[in-house]
């Protein structure tokens, strides 16, 4: 997963989503966090970058697996024809459905932010108001869940800084997936439900608590 400008000055986002249709409709949200994991790290210039709710149906909001092998980052950054389904700049799902706005239908309002350098392989967006209020609606079924878009704060295509991503496929995927870390009370199911093998089973780096 890409965020940032390449070198022949195209920029790319990375779009999120997660599937928390398990969770009890009345949990109460004490703090939020999503990780992601830098698969490429040699990287000295730091950059902040934004999380944005998505806005519209993509293809992930639908088919929210893992949907097999992927192209190699360097393969990515060299751009590669789309397939029917895929997500593109101007597609949320191509060839069918146009984003309204290129590059993703999504709210302007930054949900968290984080500062990405040189010394932090693993990524910790924290919780802000809004970040909390949306998951919330996710889980009660009052907010439509189209996840999440990753951009860089200020994308100039004439500055090449960017940052690659383990996806959810990658290797040693309960250490390297995104996930996203809820920590929650609930009156009707008082146990919180267990960590899956592909989320926050084990403890990362930074990572404040260990999940439930």
């Amino acid at each position: 997963m890409i965020v940032g400008c390449s070198n022949n000055q195209q920029c790319a986002r990375t779009l999120l989503h997660f599937n928390v249709e398990s969770l009890p409709s009345d949990a109460i949200i004490s703090d939020v966090q999503m990780v992601l994991t830098l698969a490429k790290t040699d990287i000295d210039d730091s950059m902040m970058l934004n999380i944005h709710q998505i806005m519209s149906n993509w293809t992930r909001t639908d088919m929210s697996t893992p949907d097999g092998d992927r192209d190699s980052w360097q393969e990515n950054l060299a751009g590669t024809a789309a397939n029917d389904g895929d997500v593109t700049w101007k597609w949320a799902m191509y060839p069918d459905t146009p984003w309204m706005t290129e590059g993703g239908d999504v709210s302007p309002t930054i949900l968290s932010s984080v500062e990405s350098t040189k010394d932090n392989s693993f990524l910790f967006f924290p919780m802000a108001e809004e970040f909390k209020t949306v998951v919330t609606g996710w889980i009660d079924g009052s907010i439509p869940n189209y996840g999440v878009l990753v951009k860089r704060d200020n994308e100039d295509p004439s500055d090449s800084r960017m940052r690659i991503f383990f996806h959810e496929v990658s290797g040693n995927k309960a250490r390297r997936s995104p996930k996203l870390l809820i920590t929650y009370s609930s009156e009707s199911e008082p146990e919180q439900k267990e960590s899956q093998p592909s989320g926050p089973g084990i403890v990362l780096p930074g990572e404040p608590t260990r999940p439930p």
